[in-house]
């Protein structure tokens, strides 16, 4: 067969096999092919042809891990053009234009449904409510299309990472969970540059140096974590640490010193925590490379509202801060209701 060819020309061609070798082997496989047919013809049970790799390491050829080797990287070129074959590179231009399309198609649908339930005519309805089901499909399948893995975005952070506790002397460890969660590739692109910000932020103000992490008796080394999961139809990303927390009264006080808030005003923890991503805010003493210049969270938050998306904040004082955010799986269509 084809497939033990492929095998045997992997052996010779890494030189554990000669050509002679090989079709030896398989002239001994044709002849127990040939006993086989004779056997049923015959009306006796034939006997299971034996691989060219089981073969070679009876006649002592070849060790039998080193079959075994050559087996596994068979696999691996065979499961290399399967999926080579199953994919097709196509212009994001064109995708785009198949998405609008679609919008429209939804669009019309609608028209036509509501049109149906006007007439009232049964059969019209019931064609109407087929063509609604089918578009449901055909957009369900184009929006599909788009879809990346954020896995990818969330790797790009660990050199990220791992320069800024050189520059900042700093140990951390990110974790990153959900890698294969799928959103839409404009929603990813989009959101790349504030949570590399919030990344940024989370290891310059939220993670204690190794000393004062130890001195809070806490291992010297802090835990960054990056998740993304679905859910109720969005997509939720979060980014957490096991640092110093917000401080609470320091932004409440600094927010009041900018007079943003009244200084009577008596706020919740969220609402305070809130106040870190007006516009020109920062608790930092000292301006760095990396933060303290008051720009940079009133972006993120701004650049994650024009995706249709919220952001909000969980915090404790010596136990890390939690920044949640929540997006829509794409923004190609827009769900809507038609009230009366």
């Amino acid at each position: 067969p084809e497939e033990n060819r492929r095998l045997g020309e992997i052996l010779v061609s890494s030189g554990a096999l000669t050509t002679q070798e090989l079709q030896e082997a398989l002239k001994t496989q044709e002849a127990l092919n040939r006993q086989n047919l004779e056997a049923e013809e015959s009306g006796k049970t034939p006997q299971a042809t034996p691989k060219i790799g089981e073969i070679l390491v009876d006649k002592g050829a070849l060790p039998a891990p080193l079959v075994e080797a050559a087996i596994e990287k068979q696999q691996k070129v065979n499961d290399l053009k399967a999926l080579n074959q199953q994919s097709i590179r196509i212009n994001s231009h064109k995708l785009g234009q198949l998405i609008d399309l679609v919008g429209e198609l939804v669009i019309a649908s609608a028209d036509v449904t509501s049109q149906a339930k006007g007439i009232e005519n049964e059969i019209l309805s019931q064609s109407s409510e087929n063509l609604s089901r089918l578009v449901d499909e055909v957009r369900g399948v184009s929006l599909g299309l788009r879809m990346v893995q954020i896995g990818e975005t969330f790797n790009r952070y660990k050199r990220i990472v791992r320069d800024l506790c050189k520059e900042l002397g700093k140990q951390v460890i990110l974790r990153i969970e959900g890698g294969e969660t799928e959103l839409d590739k404009t929603v990813v692109e989009r959101i790349s540059d504030p949570l590399m910000h919030m990344v940024r932020n989370a290891i310059d103000h939220g993670i204690e140096s190794p000393e004062e992490r130890l001195a809070a008796g806490k291992s010297e080394q802090a835990t960054l974590h990056l998740r993304a999961f679905h859910e109720s139809g969005s997509v939720v990303i979060e980014v957490s640490d096991d640092g110093r927390g917000l401080d609470r009264d320091k932004i409440l006080e600094k927010a009041r010193q900018k007079e943003i808030v009244r200084a009577n005003a008596a706020l919740s923890d969220s609402e305070v925590y809130r106040l870190i991503f007006e516009a020109g805010f920062s608790t930092a003493e000292s301006v760095s490379n990396v933060s303290g210049r008051g720009v940079g969270m009133d972006v993120v938050r701004r650049n994650i509202h024009e995706l249709r998306g919220q952001v909000s904040v969980d915090s404790a004082v010596g136990r890390g801060s939690k920044f949640t955010i929540r997006l829509p799986l794409t923004l190609a269509i827009i769900e809507g209701f038609q009230v009366n």
